[in-house]
């Protein structure tokens, strides 16, 4: 069927939902990112400014770990296995496989991963890093941001810079969640596009009712996404003027209903009505522009077979010769030798060759 939803979409968005150059799939909407917040009332309390480089990012940890008595926790994040949610540390290393000059690498074998995990035991050591980070999950990780612990937690931007900044003060007054640029070796990265897909097993007329009355319908620009976006009129929200009102959330009436399926400013498609603006706080809008400026997005790993099948196994190797390491349980060299064993056992070769298109 002809449409014009292909056109309507930024190439770039097509381009990183793409496997092999081709699109399997209509992304639901525009990836969030992730940004470092710190608590700015720490910063604005110690006379520092935010970190631009690492030294002065561990300068801070420190002046938060030494002389702020609520600080029980400099820096947190879920576990130790996402460049995403350690970017100051991961810097330009990666945990898993990926893309450099087009050619598919493993990126734990890399030398600048043996140099991410120093920095994580250095730091870990010092007592900079949760204690806990090991089993830490995100929800520990917010619990304990909410509850005023934590000077550094880098988290998703947009909707969340609201929320983590909202639980932070109604916990404890006068505090502040502040999102700040990534220090020159750091980069922010988008979360993987989800994308919706027709089953090839429903038939062709079938497959055309559902892009044109569901998929379509959500990135029309007028009635259909605003139903998607923000909910029904008089249930979810209510008229103000050319905004969009929310109204208390159905399943928390403490809480306000701020989108039901696409989040408003992550549309893959311009609202072309004009009355159905959706207002952003300070909060929401101060995250989304540092991350639109300047958050990267990886490419989606091709299949392959044999990564298939070794996959549970390498990440619990990874992970675990991680953990070791930050630990102080086994030295970075070691860690290295240990991956180089494990990765020949598992086969990881045959993994970048398939990714490569060599196999």
């Amino acid at each position: 069927m002809a449409s014009d939803l292909y056109d309507k979409v930024d190439p770039s968005i097509w381009e990183s939902i793409a496997i092999d150059e081709r699109v399997y799939a209509i992304p639901k909407e525009v990836p969030s990112a992730e940004v470092t917040y710190v608590r700015g009332d720490w910063l604005d309390e110690l006379g520092m400014d935010a970190p631009t480089n690492y030294e002065e990012f561990l300068d801070m940890l420190r002046a938060f770990k030494n002389n702020i008595d609520a600080c029980t926790i400099p820096y947190t994040a879920p576990g130790l296995t996402s460049e995403m949610a350690m970017p100051e540390f991961y810097q330009d290393a990666h945990y898993g496989f990926t893309k450099v000059d087009g050619k598919w690498i493993d990126g734990f074998a890399q030398d600048n991963m043996a140099e991410a995990m120093q920095r994580m035991q250095d730091a870990y050591a010092e007592g900079l890093i949760d204690m806990e980070i090991i089993t830490n999950t995100t929800s520990t990780c917010r619990d304990s941001w909410y509850e005023g612990k934590v000077g550094v937690f880098t988290y998703w931007s947009g909707k969340w810079g609201g929320t983590l900044q909202e639980r932070l003060v109604a916990n404890n007054e006068g505090t502040i969640a502040r999102p700040i640029e990534p220090i020159d070796v750091a980069t922010y990265y988008y979360s993987t596009l989800s994308g919706l897909c027709i089953s090839g097993l429903v038939d062709d007329e079938k497959a055309e009712q559902i892009f044109k009355y569901f998929i379509e319908y959500m990135h029309d620009g007028n009635e259909g996404q605003v139903l998607f976006q923000s909910g029904v009129e008089g249930v979810h929200w209510e008229q103000d003027g050319d905004y969009i009102s929310p109204l208390p959330n159905l399943a928390d009436n403490t809480t306000l209903t701020t989108s039901v399926w696409i989040t408003p400013w992550l549309a893959i498609s311009d609202l072309e009505v004009t009355d159905k603006q959706t207002a952003m706080s300070d909060e929401v809008a101060n995250s989304l522009a540092i991350t639109d400026a300047v958050a990267v997005q990886q490419p989606i790993t091709p299949v392959s077979e044999t990564y298939n099948k070794i996959s549970s196994d390498l990440t619990l190797e990874k992970s675990n010769i991680l953990a070791k390491v930050v630990m102080g349980e086994m030295t970075v060299e070691d860690g290295v030798a240990t991956y180089a064993e494990v990765a020949e056992e598992l086969n990881v070769a045959q993994v970048l060759a398939e990714l490569n298109g060599e196999a």
